[in-house]
């Protein structure tokens, strides 16, 4: 059955999956894009509950092409951003980064921001935490958690309104969707950017290959041998038989280096450099995450013990290794 034959809630829940498909997600995006058209011209406030939530479907595409392909993840991050820009699903906050992400493209770099990235990232992990815990509470009203048992009888006569409990929800998970996005965009531009630039790479390295293989046919075809007739040895004042053989080698190896010649040229081998240092600070950046999300989840009591603790196991090395213990008196320190 083709995406249009197929109703919106049926891709809709398809793409959602954690492990949909590309194909799902793509099947979702292409009938939002054969629908009305009405997606930048209503904002999520506009729009009718049941359609805020596809806003999401750049979202879903976005992890799914992220298992097979970044460049295609990297795009439909940017899409998805453009999209929750455009129906004004992007928190104040972030307005201004997502402007600015959006407006460098493909050159974009964090390190031309006036923020610090690794605060940033505390931050917006701070702010997608709270908008969880949100969503879990409306989850929760919404199965009837309110007016439940031990609940006043005026909270059981108030009547939940289920469609801004809805909307809320939906504002909410776009803007969740957007803090993450903001995180991920960077690291997958960079890697979208590391594939063209190996693309390139191998293009290079394939014609210098086959110049080389061109090469090595011409100087290892056959010399011809020329036979001379008895009546032209006659002519020459050289030896009975000549051939050419000897001439023909030395012509062919007369500008053959002596010494081995590079395999890769300075801007090849710095490129590879480069590549190796951004992969280095990225994963000194998410392991720096981690540790923040280790501690942003622990309490001030537990920090402070384990700070006493380290404070502790230090002093007690100091005590059992004394300043100079280590020094041998046989090559006694100045």
């Amino acid at each position: 059955m083709t995406s249009a034959m197929t109703p919106l809630a049926t891709l809709y829940a398809r793409a959602s999956r954690p492990n949909a498909s590309v194909d799902d997600v793509e099947a979702l995006r292409d009938a939002l894009r054969a629908s009305d058209g009405t997606w930048g011209v209503e904002t999520l406030e506009e729009m009718d509950g049941w359609r805020m939530k596809y806003a999401l479907a750049h979202r879903f595409a976005a992890r799914a092409w992220a298992r097979v392909n970044a460049g295609k993840a990297c795009d439909a991050c940017e899409g998805f951003l453009d999209v929750a820009l455009r129906v004004d699903g992007v928190p104040k906050s972030e307005r201004a980064e997502v402007e600015r992400e959006l407006g460098e493209g493909e050159g974009a770099s964090r390190a031309g921001g006036t923020r610090d990235p690794r605060e940033e990232k505390i931050r917006r992990f701070k702010a997608k935490r709270r908008c969880e815990t949100r969503m879990r509470e409306i989850e929760e009203m919404l199965r009837g958690g309110v007016g439940g048992e031990g609940s006043s009888e005026e909270e059981e006569d108030e009547e939940v309104d289920h469609e801004a409990l809805e909307r809320e929800y939906w504002t909410l998970r776009v803007e969740s969707e957007v803090y993450e996005t903001l995180d991920e965009l960077p690291s997958l531009r960079l890697e979208r950017e590391m594939l063209a630039r190996r693309s390139e790479l191998d293009e290079a390295r394939r014609v210098e290959r086959e110049a080389a293989e061109s090469d090595e046919r011409v100087r290892d075809r056959k010399p011809e041998t020329y036979k001379i007739e008895r009546e032209d040895v006659d002519a020459l004042a050289g030896p009975s038989v000549l051939t050419l053989d000897s001439r023909a080698r030395a012509r062919a190896n007369v500008f053959k280096p002596t010494v081995a010649l590079p395999t890769m040229t300075v801007e090849e081998f710095g490129e590879i450099e480069r590549r190796e240092m951004l992969e280095r600070q990225r994963r000194e950046a998410e392991r720096a995450l981690d540790a923040e999300r280790v501690r942003a989840s622990k309490s001030e009591d537990q920090i402070e013990e384990e700070e006493l603790q380290k404070a502790r196991a230090w002093d007690a090395f100091k005590d059992d290794n004394p300043y100079g213990s280590g020094n041998s008196k046989l090559r006694p320190c100045s």
